[in-house]
Parts: C-alpha cells; sequence; structure tokens
C-alpha cells in the first residue's frame, strides 16, 4: 500500500463498468470483494482507479492499483499494527494513516454497487456505503483512494 492518498470521483454516474460484477446488496457484500487488481484493469480509464494505476512513486509504476472492499476492510481493520510497523520501519510523512488522525476520510473502493454507485469507506462511521460516482466533484465531498500494489 502507498504512503500517499490520490484524491477524485469514482468515474461516472450512470456508466456500469462493463465485466465488473454489481455488489448491488448490502454493504456487508462488498466486503467479500478482495480483486481490486482485475476491478481496477476493467476501470483503469475512469476517475480514482486510473490515478491508482497511474501512480508513479518510482516503484512498480504501473502496477498499483484501487483496493477492492475486502482489501480495504483488512487494511482497515489492521491498520494500527500497519502503522507501528511503519513507525518501527522510521517511515516518515505518514499520510496514508491521516483518516486514523482525522477521523473523517471517504476511500473509494474499486467496488461497484450499480450504475450510479461504488462503495467507499467511511472512517468516521467506519462502515461501508455506497456513494454517488461523481462524488469529489466539489470541495463539500472530498473522496480519497489509497494505491496498493499486489506483492507476487
Amino acid at each position: 500500500m502507498s504512503l500517499y492518498t490520490v484524491a477524485g470521483a469514482w468515474g461516472w454516474k450512470g456508466t456500469d463498468v462493463s465485466n465488473l460484477y454489481n455488489f448491488s446488496g448490502n454493504a456487508l457484500s462488498s466486503m467479500s470483494d478482495y480483486d481490486g487488481k482485475t476491478n481496477t484493469s476493467y476501470i483503469s480509464s475512469q476517475g480514482i482507479a486510473q490515478l491508482c494505476k497511474n501512480y508513479n512513486p518510482g516503484y512498480k509504476n504501473g502496477d498499483w492499483y484501487l483496493p477492492a472492499g475486502g482489501e480495504l476492510t483488512l487494511f482497515w481493520q489492521n491498520r494500527s499494527r500497519i502503522e507501528s510497523d511503519f513507525k518501527l520501519a522510521n517511515v516518515s510523512n505518514n499520510i496514508a494513516f491521516r483518516s486514523y488522525v482525522d477521523n473523517y476520510i471517504d476511500y473509494w473502493t474499486s467496488t461497484e454497487s450499480g450504475t450510479n454507485n461504488a462503495y467507499y469507506l467511511n472512517t468516521y462511521y467506519n462502515d461501508f456505503n455506497p456513494g454517488d460516482k461523481n462524488y469529489n466533484t466539489d470541495i463539500v465531498f472530498k473522496f480519497y483512494a489509497i494505491p496498493f500494489l499486489l506483492i507476487s
């Protein structure tokens, strides 16, 4: 996972991404999606997924992706341990954990909910919600993403 976040809209409202499964049930179902890498390949020409795919930290450029609901859930559930590991490794500028400090940042996932919505993690309420794909088009709705990297 990246130490930096990217910000933007998920994509375009009214666009159903071909080949991307729609988790249109409850938010719990979105947390069973662990294939952010494949999801990103389907949506990488749109919004926040494109920003994650094009993330360029000087390492594994082009291999980064927008995490799926299940992947972001695991990250969120283990954020304290991950933050401790970063501190032990003396990693400075720990921007990826600003939600832990601010406690009110919304993070997109690559999990689609339908033509108009995709799932995001609301860190204030600690839950997943389907959100309008156009969110982040104004200052009121600032949505972020944490690029992930699949290590193989």
